[in-house]
């Protein structure tokens, strides 16, 4: 299990408020012959959710994800 905080930063790396930061733990857990990741993302509210959906969470976090496997695959041959 992975727990980190995800936020604009400034240029001295302070978090920004606005967005406010993100709580993001990842999971990874046996399942069957395969392997379960479970991304769960914390938001203070209903509005700090929709502000960062507008914002492109969503496609992003889908082309990053869809990375993983590919990744995976390049570590194990080596």
């Amino acid at each position: 299990r992975i727990v980190f905080t995800d936020a604009f930063a400034d240029a001295d790396g302070k978090f920004l408020d606005d967005p406010a930061p993100m709580r993001i733990e990842v999971s990874i857990q046996q399942a069957g012959s395969g392997t379960r990741m479970t991304v769960t993302t914390r938001f203070d509210s209903v509005e700090h959710l929709q502000q960062v959906a507008d914002m492109g969470m969503e496609e992003g976090m889908t082309q990053a994800l869809g990375q993983i496997d590919a990744l995976l695959d390049e570590t194990a041959s080596v």
